[in-house]
């Protein structure tokens, strides 16, 4: 990685002005870029605002989740597949993702994404998708208007043609939507001696 790009809004300059200009890394720095938004702009509307800024394949992560990314498997799988869209799903088998056993996404044999359902009340759906995505940037009109979802306008019409393949991993994920669940990741991260904080200036 030799560049990243942090789409911001509520109270974006705490993290402007921490993280800075740059992320240290394995093989040495890389360079932070900001797309700033208005706070009540949904994912979809940030994405199109930052197209510009965006390379023709690039990943896309969610600021509330944390997985170990395999990339090289991702990568490789992405560029072997054909696909505009590549998402993680979590197997779920333990019901240790999210929403317990309750999914919300089905992935064929074949490791096509079949149905995306946020309302996780469909049949057939065998997995978490956890936000961990590579992208064209061919995937989506820039021209579209409007303050749309990825997940809700975007991510249906690809997976509605077939083109959302999907990286299906065993490897918990963790997620911070309260109280407990941010406990849980913390301990993970003591138990592991992950230090999350490794952003430099």
């Amino acid at each position: 990685m030799d560049k990243m790009l942090i789409l911001v809004g509520y109270k974006y300059s705490k993290i402007t002005d921490h993280l800075g200009s740059s992320i240290k890394t394995e093989n040495g720095k890389a360079k932070i870029e900001y797309s700033v938004g208005n706070v009540e702009n949904k994912t979809g509307r940030r994405l199109l605002d930052a197209y510009h800024l965006l390379d023709e394949n690039f990943m896309l992560l969610y600021g509330d989740n944390y997985w170990p990314i395999e990339y090289s498997q991702m990568t490789a799988q992405f560029a072997d597949s054909g696909k505009k869209v590549q998402t993680t799903v979590f197997s779920n088998f333990d019901g240790t993702g999210e929403y317990g056993l309750e999914n919300n996404i089905e992935v064929t044999s074949s490791g096509v994404v079949k149905r995306y359902d946020k309302s996780r009340k469909s049949d057939g759906l065998n997995g978490v998708d956890i936000g961990y995505f590579l992208l064209s940037k061919s995937s989506f009109n820039s021209n579209i208007e409007g303050n749309i979802s990825f997940e809700e306008d975007i991510l249906p019409s690809l997976v509605a043609v077939g083109e959302v393949g999907a990286y299906v991993t065993d490897e918990q994920y963790y997620y911070i939507t309260d109280a407990k669940s941010l406990k849980s990741y913390e301990d993970y991260a003591s138990k592991t001696g992950l230090k999350p904080d490794l952003l430099g200036h």
